[in-house]
């Protein structure tokens, strides 16, 4: 019989189909078990001369492995140009998935509803993939499975491991290992928490994870912000601090922390996340003579500021907190014009509270940080606060003068401090 060639077309025409993913041929395997050489016909590939009954056996190598998991694959050759060639159908092998854990999904959300911490949830994806990503906590350590995804992957079974979380000097930010859809390579890069969703910033690729489980009911029914305040009674907080709330308390009036008083919704942007609240409870006289500005003009690149405000509560304490910074650009997130971006850190709990510059002037409402980045945190201009109390109050009840300008920055906080309030809201 004349010479055989079984593997004709190489690299461009001879491959392995697993699922949507092609895997081409670079040759078979050379008798050193380490090289391989080519299969094209002017190599002389196949075996003269053969008589019946014997075997040719050798070992093909293809560009990358059939991810872990997957069991069946087909094999194609097309032959070139030519024509001819094969294709086998529904090879089966025994390959297992090296990713395996040992939750199920009940495991998984009660391993959720135990571990309710704001980072514990289900999340899903809006580019890409679009996966659906679970993250538990197990022995203090955080761990992200893989639970369904928009484009089906055969290989990749609910509750799999995909990725590994490290806490970083941050909270709420982990430096992160993430296995790739095909299970071949790791990529590093972090991922933030914010509360309601999940930002995965890796080398190839930034992607927003929003949290479908628990809902905002199962995850707590009371929660906090800052706020600040103005004239009659006013407060400047974020939509997003009193969204939802049937019950919304004032922390720190004239420094009083033990008696709370009632304050209701008077207006909200929802479009740029702030509200107007107002003190409602016949126990409040006045807030007394605020110390501080208010600026409505736009603030320069570089321009130092200061903020106040009562994050994480639950593990940084209830009392006041100070960052500074500068203001790092005119523009917040993704270019939005409505913002600025400041280096003064802020956590959970800042949101509503003020931005001062260095005199001691309003100039912006914190609203949120970047979560895959150091010290980059975003604050809505009082410009777009003018236009929501226009809208729905008076701009009488902006502060008139500024008491506080010339005073250390210690001092102006001594000053400031009975004016910035916690914001504490139930349902």
């Amino acid at each position: 019989m004349s010479r055989l060639n079984y593997w004709t077309g190489g690299k461009l025409y001879t491959f392995l189909v697993v699922d949507d993913f092609k895997i081409n041929l670079l040759g078979a395997l050379s008798s050193d078990g380490k090289t391989y050489h080519s299969c094209l016909p002017s190599d002389g590939w196949g075996w003269d001369n053969v008589k019946e009954g014997e075997t040719y056996s050798y070992t093909l190598v293809f560009e990358s492995r059939i991810p872990p998991g997957y069991t069946d694959f087909s094999l194609h050759d097309n032959s070139g140009p030519t024509g001819h060639g094969f294709s086998f159908y529904h090879y089966t092998i025994n390959n297992p998935s090296t990713n395996t854990t040992n939750y199920t999904i009940d495991k998984v959300t009660q391993n959720i509803l135990e571990n309710n911490d704001g980072i514990c949830g289900i999340y899903k994806g809006n580019i890409g993939n679009k996966y659906t990503l679970a993250c538990v906590k197990e022995n203090g350590n955080y761990l992200l499975l893989y639970m369904d995804s928009e484009t089906k992957f055969s290989w990749w079974k609910p509750c799999e491991s995909k990725a590994t979380l490290t806490p970083s000097g941050t909270p709420g930010l982990f430096s992160v290992q993430w296995l790739m859809v095909t299970k071949g390579d790791l990529e590093e890069g972090f991922v933030g928490f914010d509360g309601s969703s999940m930002q995965v910033q890796l080398e190839s690729t930034k992607e927003l994870y929003l949290k479908i489980f628990p809902d905002a009911t199962a995850v707590s029914n009371e929660w906090s912000g800052t706020g600040f305040a103005l004239r009659n009674g006013y407060i400047v907080t974020n939509n997003h601090v009193v969204e939802g709330a049937n019950h919304i308390y004032v922390h720190g009036i004239k420094g009083d922390f033990d008696n709370p008083l009632n304050a209701k919704v008077i207006a909200t942007d929802s479009k740029n996340d702030l509200a107007l609240i107002q003190i409602d409870d016949s126990r409040f006289s006045s807030f007394g003579t605020i110390p501080y500005g208010y600026r409505k003009g736009m603030a320069d690149v570089g321009e130092d500021v200061f903020v106040l405000g009562y994050p994480l509560i639950t593990t940084m304490g209830e009392e006041l907190k100070l960052t500074s910074g500068i203001v790092s650009s005119k523009t917040g997130y993704q270019g939005d014009v409505s913002l600025y971006q400041i280096s003064a850190p802020i956590q959970s709990g800042n949101s509503g509270g003020p931005l001062f510059d260095k005199n001691g002037n309003i100039i912006g409402v914190v609203c949120a940080k970047h979560s895959g980045a150091e010290n980059v945190g975003y604050a809505i201009k009082t410009s777009y606060l003018n236009t929501l109390i226009d809208s729905s109050a008076s701009s009488e009840i902006l502060p008139t003068s500024n008491s506080v300008s010339s005073l250390s920055l210690s001092e102006k906080v001594k000053r400031i401090r009975d004016f910035v309030f916690m914001i504490h809201c139930t349902k």
